[in-house]
């Protein structure tokens, strides 16, 4: 196993992420990571309020826009979790605290 992770540590990919100079690099990524987590967020809890709305008033209207921004949101998340993955594959993929954040990502 250890060796599969030094040798994702060491692809193109990751070292891309890791070592470029530019802010297009891993800078970028985690701020893709951090809007991503912020539309999730931040719409479900216009989601919740909008529900409340709807369960006190019975006004039940649409609310596609929000779930679509929700799952962009998801979607950014995920691949720029994966790029920040393959960053540091050794550290986060020996880290329990990694596997606890991820159990509790696909429990919510």
């Amino acid at each position: 196993m250890t060796n599969l992770l030094l040798w994702l540590e060491e692809t193109p990919f990751s070292v891309w992420v890791r070592e470029w100079p530019s802010i297009l690099g891993f800078p970028f990524i985690l701020f893709l990571h951090t809007l991503g987590l912020a539309m999730l967020a931040g719409v479900s809890v216009a989601v919740d309020l909008w529900l409340l709305r709807a369960t006190v008033f019975g006004d039940g209207t649409g609310m596609t826009g929000l779930i679509r921004t929700m799952w962009l949101g998801f979607g950014i998340n995920t691949v720029s979790g994966v790029a920040l993955l393959a960053a540091y594959p050794a550290k986060a993929l020996t880290n329990p605290v990694f596997y606890a954040k991820m159990g509790l990502v696909v429990l919510g």
